[in-house]
């Protein structure tokens, strides 16, 4: 489906959508579909599930608690990316993460590992961190919706940077300002690579203990103005994708 086509037709997360049972119970979608969208029968909707099933429904019966559809067309997408990318995104003030966030979902990222840092804001220290992540789920959730992107990414929580990376996929590609980091335009892909880990700081920087954690030929920098720390992750990411001919 093109990006006019995707605008145009009201698109929604339904992970327990199938071609067997063709309703929506979602109390959220029902309240848009009918009070915001003003939605009818015969009126066309999208349904994705999150792992690349989309389904193009038409609107048989609308009833209080749920909206029966009648199936027109459907297909299984399959990834296109050649690298599965992980980000590892350090806890940043609530509205930036969520914008950082959804952006990386809308540029196609695989797995957001969130990361609480060294030098995290405190007004972020003591946050229930639960609930954010519910919050940027939220925000993948329509991030991808508006996208077009039928992948929901996976998204993980994790105390510090080492227990994040001990639990990495594949290379790691840190981001970082000191002087003798390599600059990015010197990375070469390896052959036959599957999986790039990629890590960004918060707005402090990072702690001597988390720069410990990489190797010398982890660390990269831009050859840029320093980047804040909400703008580093949608920088870097699309770049790599260029690298790896993946965009």
């Amino acid at each position: 489906m093109n990006y006019n086509a995707i605008m145009r037709i009201p698109r929604f997360y339904c992970p327990d959508i199938s071609s067997d049972v063709l309703e929506i119970h979602d109390q959220k979608i029902i309240h848009h579909l009918i009070k915001v969208l003003r939605a009818r029968q015969g009126q066309c909707v999208v349904l994705f599930d999150g792992n690349g099933k989309t389904f193009e429904c038409e609107i048989k019966e609308i009833e209080k608690n749920k909206i029966k559809l009648d199936l027109l067309d459907s297909h299984t997408s399959k990834k296109k990316n050649i690298i599965t990318f992980n980000f590892f995104l350090p806890i940043l003030k609530r509205e930036s993460l969520i914008s950082v966030a959804s952006k990386l979902a809308e540029l196609g990222v695989d797995k957001i590992s969130l990361y609480l840092p060294d030098k995290v804001d405190q007004s972020m220290a003591k946050k229930d961190f639960n609930k954010l992540t519910e919050k940027i789920t939220e925000a993948l959730v329509l991030a991808c919706s508006q996208s077009g992107n039928n992948f929901i990414p996976e998204l993980k929580f994790f105390n510090n940077l080492k227990e994040a990376i001990d639990a990495k996929d594949g290379r790691i590609v840190m981001l970082d300002t000191l002087p003798e980091a390599t600059s990015l335009t010197a990375y070469n892909p390896l052959q036959n690579e599957r999986n790039v880990s990629i890590v960004t700081g918060c707005e402090s920087g990072y702690s001597d203990a988390e720069r410990k954690l990489f190797k010398k030929d982890d660390v990269y920098y831009l050859r840029t103005n320093i980047l804040r720390a909400e703008t580093a992750p949608v920088t870097i990411l699309p770049m790599l994708k260029l690298i790896y001919k993946d965009i």
